[in-house]
């Protein structure tokens, strides 16, 4: 860990600077005093696994274009099926907690049934 190369004086210096400095929020200095005193911050999201877009209707059993066309339908809000996470300018990819989650409200995906044959629109004349 970083912490444990660090002089202890370098730390002593980074402490007395906060108490100096009364720009710092508060929230941002007690996060640093925390770190220096070797406590790690949780994550506010574990086991986060994001997935792109194909590999979001992959997973889902639909087609990319279905995805594509639902998520830009519903928006980018906390109430979508599937909100995006940006983790980069213009670019995108989905929590696949949140595609469990589209999957246990509304089920698996079904196929229509290809047995029943499709009506002709023409009739064709076989030559024999």
């Amino acid at each position: 860990m970083v912490l444990s190369t660090m002089k202890s004086s370098t730390r002593d210096i980074i402490r007395a600077a906060l108490r100096a400095d009364e720009t710092v929020p508060q929230e941002v200095a007690d996060a640093i005093s925390a770190l220096l005193a070797g406590k790690v911050p949780q994550q506010k999201e574990p086991n986060l696994q994001l997935v792109t877009m194909a590999a979001a209707a992959r997973k889902l059993g639909l087609s990319r274009t279905w995805f594509w066309s639902k998520v830009k339908r519903e928006g980018n809000t906390e109430d979508a099926s599937f909100p995006t996470v940006e983790i980069e300018p213009g670019v995108y990819r989905y929590r696949l907690r949140d595609l469990e989650a589209f999957v246990a409200r509304n089920g698996p995906y079904v196929p229509r049934s290809r047995a029943a044959p499709r009506p002709r629109t023409r009739n064709r004349v076989r030559p024999n």
